[in-house]
């Protein structure tokens, strides 16, 4: 079996450097260990019970245990149905020669799609252009993250002789009773471009208000603040504007507000920018949650920006609305960022079980179907203060070496080139011991 099982591990690429072996009389069985560059495997092979335990130990190349595994098993001729196994943490060994090829393979990956915080100026503007079905798909199905029956919603468009898309949707909707169109005002078009511009906007967000505050009379509070992909930034301000304001607020919102922001035009970041500082300075950041939902084509990316207030399910709504849009488009989809009010905990009350409420019978005639063989101790040890390497090995070879004195013929093998750390063997006839230190602080000890 010796020789089996180190033929198996060249196969897979692994460089043995040196074979142990050891016969144990007091239970007709025997103990391999081959040392390889990558680690060590330990087989405790017992023939007259058909049975064979492995300890696969690598400091290298661990990704490969799994593989390791399955070819010692197939090497004894095990069935799947016949092995059970369990796996710990242990140290390691630095200064090993596979080190530079395992970091390609282990630890986590920085994955292609991970959000850049930096504010990107995104493709050209003709990128993100989408067809009018997908992005009236986008917005109808974003619709339904309305809670309320018979809302009453604003729709905030460019100027009245521009159509605005939106406005439709928002009228045929089945939560949707009275829609409040907002047009551009004419005075603010051109009032960027104005020494006297203040003069127009605040005159814009007078006439806003006003309109926005009569209505909330008249027809009730508002459940939905819709801005259709053409409406300007400076309408949009003058929305902030109005919120910003705690009276404003108390007026208009219904108990529970949306707001529905179409971003057609990846540069036109301020939309996305609108509904954050909304949710964080003026709403309640507790009560409010926030997504950007993004959707991309081969050539084309668009964003639908959602802000709601006391949903306690905006979580999982969110997921259906984007499964939906997804259905619908055939676009592939992706969420760079969500915030969400606390989950409301459930009013639970678990029940204790007691030892006596379980039935012990399967689990004591499993456990009387077992016939033990020997005891295993893993001891793992922090090293502080060490001397140098010889040194320490020599010491570690005496404390090992009298620690098990009551074993039975006793024999101790060091190995130290294989990285900074230093492995050390003990087979005796009634057990065995492999301790491996790994160079700097952390000692292995695996008792047989």
């Amino acid at each position: 079996l010796e020789g089996a099982i180190t033929t198996v591990l060249e196969k897979e690429g692994f460089r043995p450097v040196s074979k142990v072996s050891n016969t144990t009389p007091s239970n007709n069985g025997e103990v391999v260990v081959i040392v390889m560059r990558e680690g060590l495997v330990l087989a405790r092979i017992w023939p007259n019970e058909k049975y064979v335990a492995f300890d696969i130990y690598l400091w290298g190349r661990f990704n490969d245990i799994d593989m390791v595994k399955k070819a010692l098993a197939d090497t004894v001729g095990s069935e799947k149905k016949s092995i059970s196994a369990f796996r710990i943490v242990v140290g390691g060994m630095r200064g090993t020669d596979t080190w530079a090829g395992d970091k390609q393979v282990i630890g986590p990956k920085t994955l292609s799609h991970t959000r850049n915080c930096e504010e990107d100026p995104g493709p050209d503007t003709t990128v993100s252009k989408i067809e009018e079905s997908m992005a009236d798909a986008m917005v109808e199905e974003s619709l339904n993250m309305i809670i309320d029956k018979n809302i009453v919603a604003a729709v905030f468009c460019g100027p009245q002789d521009e159509p605005c898309e939106i406005l439709d949707l928002v009228s045929k909707h089945k939560n949707v009773g009275k829609v409040v169109t907002f047009y551009t005002c004419p005075s603010i078009e051109k009032a960027p471009y104005l020494d006297d511009s203040l003069t127009p906007m605040f005159s814009c967000e007078m006439e806003t208000a006003n309109k926005l505050r009569s209505t909330a009379v008249s027809e009730g509070k508002f459940g939905a603040f819709v801005v259709d992909p053409a409406a300007p930034f400076e309408m949009v301000q003058i929305l902030e504007r109005i919120i910003r304001n705690r009276r404003n607020r108390a007026r208009l919102f219904a108990d529970h507000t949306g707001f529905y922001v179409p971003m057609l035009d990846m540069k036109e970041t301020w939309r996305r920018n609108f509904l954050e500082k909304s949710r964080s300075f003026i709403l309640d950041p507790d009560s409010s949650g926030r997504a950007e939902i993004q959707f991309k084509s081969l050539s084309n990316t668009m964003e639908m920006g959602i802000l709601t207030t006391n949903d306690p399910h905006f979580f999982v709504r969110t997921l259906n609305v984007t499964d939906a849009i997804v259905s619908r488009t055939g676009l592939d989809a992706d969420i760079p960022m969500i915030k969400g009010q606390p989950m409301k905990w459930q009013d639970y009350k678990p029940r204790e079980y007691l030892p006596e409420d379980y039935d012990p019978k399967p689990a004591e005639e499993q456990f009387a179907q077992q016939k033990q063989l020997g005891h295993q101790t893993i001891v793992q040890m922090k090293i502080s203060g060490k001397e140098n390497k010889g040194d320490f090995t020599s010491s570690l070879k005496t404390a090992l070496e009298q620690s098990l004195s009551n074993m039975t013929k006793l024999e101790t093998q060091v190995f130290e080139d294989l990285g900074t750390g230093v492995v050390l063997l003990g087979l005796a006839d009634d057990g065995n011991v492999a301790a491996v230190f790994d160079g700097k602080s952390r000692l292995t000890v695996d008792i047989f």
